[in-house]
C-alpha cells in the first residue's frame, strides 16, 4: 500500500497479481500506456506501487485488486468467482466497480477481502469455506457482511484473517493447519478468537502471522517450514513467539521483514529466490538477519478528515496495520 493523496487525475491504475484474469484498469483505450512504477512480487507477496486518480490506497489479492479513494469509496476488479469483489455478483470485472462507502482501509487474501470502515466496523466477503470470513463456514459471500466492531487494524493472510481492536486485543480466524491463528491449536476457526493483548500492529504472511506489541517487541507464529517465524527452527508454532525488540513495521510473504526503530532492516524465512537479501539463494534463513541499515523511520503523513486513525495496510502477504496511539 502507498498513499497517493497528491496524485493528479488522469493516470490509469496499474496493479499486479497472479493468475490469468485481467486485474488492471487500462483506461479508455486498450492501447493506453500503463505507467508501471514498481512491482515487488516475491512468492505470494502482493505489495504493489501504483498511481491512481484520487486514490489513497491500492491493494492486490491473489487474482483481484482493490482501491480506496479519498472520498472513502472502495472499488474492486478482477476475478470474482467467490464474490471477492463484493459487488453482489460472481462476474469477473475488467474495470473498477464501486463496492462500499466510508472505507478506511481494505486488504485482500487469496479469494477473500477484508474491509475496515471509518466507524471501526470490520466487513468481509468472498470465499468462506475455511472460515476466513468470520461468519461461519460458508462457500462464499458476494456482498459485504459485518464481523466485528471497535476495530483499528486489519490483515489478511492466504486464507486467514486478523483484526486489531481499539483495546489492543488481537483476534484471528480462518485456516489454522499451521497454527497461523496463534490460539494454541491447529483447529480451523470460523468466528474470531482472541489471541493476544497489548498489540499495536498486526501483519500476515502466507501461512504465518505477526504482531508488534506496544513495547516494540515482535511476535510471530504459524508456518515455520522455511523459518518464517524466526526462532531458529523449522517447527510450526501454534502460539506467538517473541523474535525481536524495537520493531516499528513488518511485512511478509513466505519470508518476514522487520524495520527497527534504529532504521535497520532484518529478514528471515524462505530464500528460494534470494528474497532475504543476504547475497545467497536457496538457503533459508531461520533467524533474523540484518540486511540493511539507515532506513528512514518517520511518522505517518496526516490523514484525510474521514480517515481518523493511523491505519496502514499492505496487501496479501505483506501487511501492517497500526492502531491509533
Amino acid at each position: 500500500m502507498r498513499d497517493f493523496r497528491d496524485s493528479a487525475d488522469g493516470p490509469p491504475v496499474v496493479t499486479a497479481g497472479a493468475g490469468r484474469s485481467q486485474r488492471t484498469a487500462a483506461g479508455a483505450s486498450a492501447g493506453r500506456p500503463r505507467r508501471l512504477l514498481a512491482v515487488l512480487g516475491l512468492a505470494l507477496s502482493c505489495l504493489v506501487l501504483a498511481q491512481a486518480a484520487n486514490a489513497i490506497q491500492v491493494e492486490a489479492g491473489w487474482r483481484h485488486s482493490l482501491l480506496v479513494r479519498d472520498d472513502g469509496t472502495l472499488w474492486a476488479w478482477g476475478w470474482n468467482e467467490y464474490g471477492q469483489l463484493g459487488d453482489g455478483s460472481l462476474a469477473t470485472r475488467s474495470a473498477p466497480v464501486p463496492v462500499m462507502n466510508n472505507v478506511r482501509t481494505a486488504v485482500g487474501g487469496l479469494y477473500h477481502t477484508v474491509v475496515l470502515k471509518t466507524d471501526g466496523t470490520l466487513w468481509t466477503f468472498g470465499m468462506g469455506v475455511l472460515g476466513q470470513l468470520g461468519v461461519g463456514v460458508v462457500p462464499r459471500k458476494a456482498v459485504p457482511v459485518q464481523v466485528l466492531s471497535g476495530v483499528t487494524g486489519i490483515a489478511a493472510g492466504f486464507r486467514h484473517t486478523m483484526a486489531l481492536k481499539a483495546d489492543g486485543s488481537l483476534w484471528t480466524w480462518g485456516e489454522n493447519d499451521k497454527g497461523q491463528l496463534g490460539d494454541g491449536t491447529t483447529v480451523q476457526r470460523s468466528t474470531p478468537v482472541q489471541v493476544l493483548t497489548g498489540v499495536a500492529a498486526v501483519g500476515a504472511g502466507f501461512q504465518h502471522s505477526m504482531a508488534i506489541k506496544t513495547d516494540g517487541t515482535l511476535w510471530v507464529w504459524g508456518n515455520n517450514a522455511n523459518g518464517a517465524v524466526g526462532d531458529g527452527s523449522r517447527i510450526d508454532r501454534v502460539t506467538p513467539v517473541q523474535v525481536l525488540s524495537n520493531v516499528v513495521a513488518v511485512a511478509a510473504g513466505k519470508q518476514t521483514l522487520a524495520l527497527r526503530s534504529d532504521g535497520s532492516v532484518w529478514a528471515w524465512g524462505s530464500n528460494s529466490n534470494g528474497q532475504i537479501g543476504n547475497g545467497s539463494v536457496l538457503v533459508d534463513q531461520l533467524a533474523p538477519l540484518q540486511v540493511q541499515t539507515g532506513a528512514q523511520v518517520s511518522p505517518p503523513a496526516p490523514s484525510p478528515p474521514w480517515r481518523s486513525s493511523r491505519a496502514a495496510s499492505y496487501g496479501c502477504g505483506a501487511i501492517t496495520s497500526l492502531r491509533p496511539r
